[in-house]
């Protein structure tokens, strides 16, 4: 049998089915995110996924999106569509703190 990709997008995605190649089920994180996206507000953060204290988080995102800053390193892995991240440096004494949470400038 040869390997293949299936991609999915907001508009057409197969639910709660993972196509194994030569791992286990446990390592995927990509399995229902488009599902959460379509039913989530955007720029709503849900998590989907989470291993000891590192999580996935789902973020639905139109047009320009309010700032986050967050504390510790933070990736996006953009699935559908394009996006333009700006990475700026703002001082912390100008933004409203939460603790373990995303910062809104």
């Amino acid at each position: 049998m040869s390997a293949y990709t299936v991609t999915g997008s907001l508009t057409n995605f197969r639910k709660g089915s993972l196509d194994l190649f030569s791992a286990k089920p446990e390592h995927y994180a990509f399995s229902n995110i488009f599902d959460v996206a379509q039913r989530s507000d955007f720029f709503e953060r849900v998590a989907v996924t989470k291993n000891i204290e590192y999580v996935t988080e789902v973020i639905k995102i139109q047009h320009n999106s309010p700032w986050f800053i967050a504390a510790h390193d933070e990736f996006a892995l953009i699935m559908d569509g394009d996006v333009t991240l700006t990475f700026l440096l703002f001082p912390l004494r100008r933004c409203r703190r939460r603790r373990r949470k995303a910062l809104i400038y």
